[in-house]
């Protein structure tokens, strides 16, 4: 063992640590000094794939956190913690109850990540004369962390489907309108396909 690692906390004795700190603070009513702990275990117990107690924590830090952007954030990271459990129920449901949304705007992309199940992303609907015309992922392809992406510079409807799940309802829109949306994070296609917004770089 180095020298370097004589004086180094181990992952248990780092959550000893923090968790006797947490409950010192909270017991001196440091607001700022409990969520910062906080952080910290969600962090250490990510680390050391103790999925259930870093999603408890990231929990706490969501409902301790004083603005909208900040608890976006901590979403994003519990949806993280989520996948790599992974936990696509729970996942899915933090989307539809928190992260959804419908509208973008024109210069924003969408990106399509492959989380599990065998998928490809077609413009259009199914059957129809256009399909595949706009955008097209290719086919099929069942490797996790896959990624597609698509630029929407134009407002209106567009539609796209899962053309091997397109019978078991594989099919969704995108609504690109003038105003700004305001979540990075869209939505969770059935199966374990995901979907986000990257914001076009404004001046």
């Amino acid at each position: 063992e180095s020298q370097s690692d004589e004086g180094k906390l181990s992952d248990e004795q780092m959550i000893t640590f923090l968790e006797i700190g947490e409950l010192k603070a909270s017991g001196e009513n440091k607001t700022k000094m409990v969520y910062s702990f906080r952080e910290k275990l969600a962090k250490v117990y990510s680390k050391i794939g103790d999925y259930g107690r870093a999603a408890e924590y990231l929990g706490m830090l969501r409902e301790g956190a004083e603005s909208a952007e900040q608890k976006k954030e901590i979403l994003v990271q519990l949806l993280g913690v989520y996948l790599q459990w992974p936990n696509i129920e729970l996942a899915g449901a933090l989307i539809a109850n928190y992260l959804a949304v419908q509208d973008i705007e024109p210069g924003d992309a969408i990106r399509w990540l492959w989380v599990e199940g065998f998928h490809n992303v077609v413009s259009g609907l199914p059957e129809s004369g256009d399909a595949g015309e706009l955008f097209f992922s290719g086919p099929p392809t069942a490797v996790p962390g896959t990624t597609f992406e698509f630029t929407f510079n134009e407002p209106g409807v567009y539609g796209y489907h899962c053309h091997p799940h397109e019978e078991l309802g594989m099919v969704s829109s995108i609504t690109v309108v003038p105003e700004p949306g305001s979540i990075a994070l869209l939505a969770i296609g059935a199966g374990g396909l995901l979907r986000f917004r990257r914001n076009r770089n404004r001046r």
